[in-house]
């Protein structure tokens, strides 16, 4: 009886795995499709979503194939980025799987406001530039701390010997300029330390300020009706030079302290960064980074110039006019560096037609 009992179990798992006992009620036989926004700004991301609709009117999460049919933006699997600067209308998507097909229609309006950066091309055959002009987008708030590497005499009293040695020095710290003071004196704590460079105050304290640009990562000219996909590379985040050179100024500290790794140095240059242009930002290490580029393009115009772009915030010391230190003629005589801290983000399409 068992034996039966356990034969007749195996045919019943058989025809369920093959369909044939429920005549294919297990098959997928539409999708509904679905986006976090169906209305999108410049920038703006849109997760998709596909649902399989079965014979008996089941629903069921698949994971769809998906494919541009009209418009621009970013596709990475099921995620879409209105990241094509200077297109505004319809994209429609097609979802596919198992051979069955549907369409997502999104809806794209434009710049959200951000000034348009990219000059027009002369032509499709016009040489692009390898990177846009920076715009000054704010002047950020008065350092709160702000320290410089200067040099001041030591006499070691072992030996009785002196030397000139820079070391990290306080010129503006708890919102007021001040003559230089050391930071920490770590290893020359026992040292004879005196007789500083400057002896004069800043003339104002610096401000952390913001601008941005675009710098060319490829492009492609197209006719009518053509479209093209290809992988490209670029590099993104942050390099660690320039964060240590940013923080060690207005962070301090740092520089005289052991055990600081990346995710520190981040955490409090990202607070920092924050308190002085309430711009909320996300340091990653800089790494080269590829991703798939696809266009198709309407058959409306005769050619398509396509371009990608990465988008590049720099924080930098100014002076309260947005000057870069090494260039402000308040700070002429200082000879200190803006310390451009580079966040190399998002990618961002731009598309001519002639």
């Amino acid at each position: 009886m068992r034996r039966c009992s356990a034969v007749l179990s195996l045919i019943l798992i058989s025809l369920v795995m093959s369909g044939c006992l429920f005549s294919g009620a297990g098959e997928i036989q539409t999708l509904e499709l679905s986006a976090s926004h169906d209305i999108l700004g410049f920038g703006e991301t849109a997760q998709l979503s596909a649902a399989g609709i079965t014979k008996m009117g089941r629903k069921r999460p698949v994971i769809a194939d998906w494919e541009f049919v009209e418009g621009a933006g970013t596709l990475e699997g099921s995620s879409f980025r209105a990241s094509n600067w200077s297109y505004e209308g319809p994209v429609v998507l097609r979802a596919s799987y198992q051979g069955v097909f549907a369409e997502l229609t999104l809806t794209i309006n434009g710049l959200l406001g951000e000034p348009n950066p990219f000059p027009r091309p002369s032509g499709p055959g016009a040489v692009l530039p390898k990177a846009t002009s920076p715009d000054l987008y704010q002047i950020g708030e008065p350092a709160s701390t702000y320290a410089e590497l200067i040099g001041w005499w030591v006499t070691y009293p072992f030996d009785n010997l002196a030397a000139f040695k820079e070391m990290w020095s306080y010129f503006v710290r708890d919102g007021a300029i001040q003559l230089p003071a050391l930071v920490q004196r770590g290893n020359y704590a026992k040292a004879n330390i005196a007789d500083y460079v400057y002896e004069e105050l800043l003339p104002e304290i610096p401000r952390l300020s913001r601008r941005v640009h675009y710098e060319l990562i490829d492009s492609e000219v197209l006719e009518g009706g053509a479209g093209f996909s290809r992988t490209i590379s670029y590099r993104q985040g942050t390099k660690l030079e320039q964060a240590e050179a940013l923080a060690y100024r207005l962070i301090p500290l740092i520089a005289t302290s052991y055990g600081w790794g990346w995710s520190s140095l981040a955490g409090n240059l990202e607070r920092e960064i924050q308190k002085r242009t309430q711009e909320s930002v996300k340091l990653k290490q800089e790494e080269v980074v590829t991703s798939d580029w696809s266009y198709f393009s309407p058959d409306d115009a005769l050619y398509y110039l396509h371009s990608a772009w990465i988008r590049v915030d720099t924080f930098y010391l100014s002076d309260s006019q947005g000057i870069p230190l090494e260039y402000s003629p308040v700070f002429a005589k200082y000879e200190f560096s803006s310390c451009p801290l580079e966040i190399r983000g998002d990618v961002v399409h731009v598309t001519w037609s002639w």
